[in-house]
C-alpha cells in the first residue's frame, strides 16, 4: 500500500513539474528579425506595423502579451509586446521587429540565442482609418457606381438597337 501512495505521489509531483515548463513564463531559443523591406503593413493583430516599434511575432502567445527578451550572449535587453503571428521557421521562437533586432545587438548576425520572460499584457491597438479618407473612398464608390450606370445603360442602349435591328431584318425576310 504504501508503494502505491509513493508511486501515485511521484507521478502527481512529475506532471505538476512538467506542466510549469509548458507555461509561457520563460520562453529559451533562438531569435530573428523581420521588416526589413521598409513597407508599413498589417500585423496578425491589426495593429499597424512599423520596422523601429518594439513588437514581435509568436505563435501561440496571446496578442498583447508584454515579453522581456535578453540576448543570451551579450547580456542585452529589450521589451516587446506580441502583435503578429510566426516565425515560420522552426528553428525560431520569435521574431522581433529591426527596431528591437538592433537594442538585442542582433543585426550583423542575423538571429540570436534568446530568454524571453513574460512581464504582462497590455491592450492591443488596431489602426484606423480617418474619417477623410472614408469619405474619399466613398465619393470615389459613388463615382464608380454611377460609371457603372452610364456604361450599363449605353449597353442597354446599344443592345435595343441591335434588337430593333434584329427585328427589321426578320420582317424583311417575312416578305
Amino acid at each position: 500500500m504504501k508503494k502505491v501512495i509513493l508511486s501515485l505521489l511521484c507521478i502527481i509531483c512529475a506532471t505538476t513539474l512538467f506542466a510549469q515548463e509548458e507555461t509561457f513564463d520563460t520562453i529559451r531559443g533562438k531569435t530573428s528579425y523581420y521588416g526589413t523591406s521598409g513597407r508599413n503593413h498589417g500585423t496578425a493583430s491589426g495593429e499597424a506595423f512599423s520596422r523601429d516599434s518594439m513588437i514581435c511575432a509568436h505563435r501561440t502567445l496571446p496578442f498583447g502579451t508584454v515579453l522581456r527578451v535578453r540576448n543570451i550572449d551579450n547580456d542585452k535587453e529589450v521589451v516587446v509586446r506580441v502583435t503578429d503571428r510566426g516565425p515560420f521557421v522552426k528553428k525560431y521562437v520569435l521574431d522581433v521587429t529591426v527596431g528591437a533586432a538592433e537594442k538585442l545587438g542582433i543585426i550583423g548576425k542575423g538571429w540570436a540565442n534568446i530568454e524571453a520572460v513574460v512581464i504582462g499584457k497590455t491592450p492591443i491597438y488596431k489602426a484606423s482609418r480617418s474619417s477623410s479618407s472614408s469619405s474619399k473612398k466613398s465619393s470615389s464608390s459613388k463615382k464608380k457606381k454611377s460609371s457603372k450606370k452610364k456604361s450599363s445603360s449605353k449597353k442597354k442602349s446599344s443592345s435595343s438597337k441591335k434588337s430593333s435591328s434584329k427585328k427589321k431584318s426578320s420582317s424583311k425576310k417575312r416578305k
